[in-house]
């Protein structure tokens, strides 16, 4: 077997395996750039679960350790993101590709706030999209974060085994060439106009 056989059929079953990738990204893309396409409402819709009295400190280091413990005290142990967008306030995003949870704790009035968004296939596909890497505490999501790094690596190649098969078809070089050049050119307008 050649280095072109090995190069054309490492690019086709790259770009089969990568399918679901492609896809992913596709259209979630599409539900950040084109609410509508998929709701009449952009904005998700919060609905309220409970707000009750709640007293903690609130330390200034280490902020996912005191949210990990604050989601155990509740029973709503998971995947999380917290942030504390003032001294008033910190908020922990509890998630999965399905539903959000979000805990507002109002610090000085000692009160918590829990909030669910219930699934809708637009913020199903934006979740999937944005999902972060390896700062979770799970198998699943370290995996999902490996897999993740595995397809931008696969198409780096994919790409790389295109240009390949392309320069080895003299008839297609000006076509090709000019491809190129319209979407670096596009790529570079972009760039420098935003």
């Amino acid at each position: 077997m050649t280095f072109n056989h090995i190069n054309r059929r490492l690019h086709l079953y790259l770009s089969m395996s990568l399918l679901p990738w492609f896809l992913v990204y596709a259209l979630s893309s599409l539900a950040i750039q084109h609410r509508s396409l998929f709701t009449d409402n952009p904005r998700p819709e919060w609905t309220p679960r409970f707000e009750r009295p709640y007293a903690r400190e609130i330390p200034e280091q280490d902020l996912r350790a005191t949210a990990a413990s604050m989601l155990q005290e509740l029973d709503l142990e998971g995947l999380f993101r917290v942030r504390r967008p003032g001294p008033q306030r910190l908020i922990i995003t509890r998630f999965d590709f399905w539903s959000l949870t979000r805990l507002t704790y109002h610090i000085t009035e000692q009160r918590l706030v829990a909030e669910d968004q219930h699934f809708r296939f637009d913020q199903f596909l934006i979740r999937m999209h944005i999902r972060a890497g390896f700062v979770q505490e799970s198998f699943l999501s370290d995996l999902w974060a490996l897999v993740v790094d595995i397809v931008c690596i696969g198409f780096v190649l994919w790409v790389a085994t295109g240009l390949y098969m392309w320069w080895l078809l003299p008839s297609t070089r000006r076509w090709g060439l000019l491809a190129l050049g319209a979407g670096w050119l596009s790529f570079a307008l972009f760039v420098i106009g935003l």
